[in-house]
């Protein structure tokens, strides 16, 4: 696997906060889902994609997608921590570039 720019966590530090970038691990992933939803709640699209389902439900079913997908070859997922709260605030989600490879 490929170094992390976040090897060791960057605290970033502003006048109203200060964040810990780090390398998100697969224990983040119902923080990292919980967060996309968040984001994401008032996006009719969203809404028009998860139906009526609760926001437990839509959350619990991303987080079995990020499950599979975790490990997935150059895939990369990066989050920023509230150091005051200890919140996921912010994730990212990095892949390699396509490698040219054709698919059948």
């Amino acid at each position: 696997m490929s170094s992390s720019p976040f090897n060791v966590p960057v605290t970033i530090t502003t006048p109203s906060h200060t964040l810990i970038l780090s390398e998100a691990t697969p224990a983040d992933i119902p923080s990292l889902c919980t967060v996309y939803y968040n984001a994401h709640a008032s996006n009719p699209m969203l809404h028009a994609t998860y139906g009526t389902a609760s926001p437990a439900a839509c959350i619990a079913s991303d987080v079995e997608r990020w499950k599979l997908d975790w490990h997935r070859p150059g895939r990369h997922v990066y989050k920023a921590v509230d150091a005051a709260t200890g919140f996921t605030i912010l994730s990212i989600c990095a892949a390699k570039a396509n490698t040219g490879a054709v698919r059948p």
